[in-house]
This record gives C-alpha cells, structure tokens and sequence, in this order.
C-alpha cells in the first residue's frame, strides 16, 4: 500500500549534536541525547499543554503540583508527603489555610490509628469506648 510522504528518514537521523537523534536499529529517539535508552529518551525539561500517562509510571525525582509543589509535593529525598505545602515536615504533612469551623482533612470510611494521637481541641458526635481513663 503506497503512502504520500512529503519527508523519509531510512537509517536514522541525527540534528546537530544532542538535539534529536533517532536510531532506526533499536526504535529510539534521543532528544538532548545521541544514546537513548528508552523509546523516547528526553534530556531536558517538557513543556506540554495537556499530559495524558497511561500504564504504570515511576518517578524518579519529586513531584510538584501547583508552584513550587504548593498543592501537593512527593519530597523523594525524604520519602515525605505535602498536600498544601511545598515543605512536608512528616511522612503525611496535610495543611489547609482554612478558618475555625472549617473542614481541613476528611476521612469517609474506617480509620485506624497506632500510636499517639496529639490533640488542640476535640468535638465528638458519638464515642464508644472500652477503658477509657482520663
């Protein structure tokens, strides 16, 4: 079946010097690099409108959502979480900026705790407890 090309590159292709080299003996293209180890292999930053990932991914590096992480930040150095801060300081470091009465973390379901529980001020609609010593 014959296809209207305009442009066909058989061997491979190389421009300039690390800005793209495509190998046709292993199906990889470098951007940044002339060895690339994955089909795509960027050197370099992405700038992209819309990012769709499908299959699993692995990321090496931190995660920052919104600038500078301060919607969500994975700190992959110190295995630590932030959602509303860039600075996590526990493994799940949960901030909101909202006032008093307002609802900063919900939990739908079961949850179960180990170990201390730290405490400003405490409402409770229902308790049941066995042992309780104040």
């Amino acid at each position: 079946m014959a296809v209207n090309k305009n442009f066909v590159v058989k061997n491979g292709l190389e421009v300039d010097t690390d800005l793209i080299f495509a190998d046709a003996s292993t199906d990889k293209v470098g951007i940044g690099s002339t060895i690339p180890s994955t089909e795509l292999d960027v050197k370099g930053g992405i700038g992209a409108t819309d990012l769709i990932v499908t299959g699993f991914t692995t990321l090496t590096k931190d995660l920052q959502v919104g600038t500078s992480g301060s919607i969500f930040d994975v700190d992959d150095t110190n295995q630590m979480v932030g959602v509303g801060t860039s600075a996590p300081a526990y493994l799940l470091d949960v901030r909101s900026s909202v006032s008093t009465g307002q609802t900063a973390l919900y939990v739908y379901g079961d949850m179960r705790l180990s170990g201390d529980l730290n405490l400003d001020d405490i409402t409770l609609d229902g308790i049941n407890a066995t042992d309780l010593y104040v």
